[in-house]
């Protein structure tokens, strides 16, 4: 897509935007839009599932309510955009720049968040079931209530970590732990094999003191 053609239809969205019988809601499905330049742009509702946004810039983009399923925002640049309501399930934003991006009640299950830049985001209410936050950077993050492990001093969470809801197995909590690919089962399983036991020796020394300190910390009602 040509910068001429970007422009009309970003012309007709904010038209449409600002009275629904005039102008055009964009329709960027499938789009092909890597290293646009959309700084500040307003996609508030648009179209965007599948659209390839990889390296493009999003620096102040509003994009509250668009749709962004399966989308491409590899190593794109949403350095403080509006992603609230937003629908990301399945994205990809490896090594993206969120930083300061307000992603509160943001859907993003399922979405590939390896490496991305999260600092100081805003994460309230956003589904983060299934997804991939392996070596991504969440210092002081917000709206993420989780038991801290395997952080490096970047921090960055360490790699084959899986964002886990603890009400799902068992745990009268709605916190967030980071489990280091170690065993999961029923709450009495978990302490049985991870805490109270050697855990299985299948598992690797750091995965296994990583699980360790992990359930530690929930078995003894501490946040970090």
């Amino acid at each position: 897509m040509n910068k001429e053609e970007l422009q009309k239809i970003l012309k007709d969205h904010k038209e449409w935007l600002e009275d629904s019988t005039k102008g055009k809601k964009a329709n960027l499905r499938y789009a092909d839009l890597c290293n646009a330049d959309l700084r500040n742009a307003d996609l508030r509702n648009a179209d965007l599932g599948y659209a390839d946004l990889g390296y493009a810039n999003l620096k102040g983009a509003d994009l509250e309510g668009a749709d962004l399923r399966n989308a491409d925002l590899s190593y794109a640049n949403l350095y403080n955009a509006d992603l609230r309501s937003a629908n990301l399930r399945y994205a990809v934003l490896e090594g993206a720049n969120l930083r300061y991006a307000v992603l509160e009640g943001a859907d993003l299950f399922g979405a590939d968040l390896f490496g991305a830049d999260l600092r100081s985001a805003n994460l309230y209410n956003a589904d983060l079931r299934n997804t991939n936050l392996s070596g991504a950077y969440l210092r002081e993050v917000r709206g993420l209530n989780y038991v801290q492990c395997a952080f490096d001093g970047h921090g960055r969470i360490g790699r084959a970590l899986t964002l886990v809801n603890l009400k799902d197995h068992g745990f009268n909590s709605t916190k967030y732990v980071f489990f280091c690919g170690c065993f999961m089962g029923s709450k009495k399983e978990l302490f049985e094999n991870w805490i109270d036991n050697e855990p299985n020796e299948k598992y690797n020394r750091t995965r296994k003191m990583a699980a360790n300190f992990c359930l530690r910390a929930i078995k003894e009602g501490r946040d970090y």
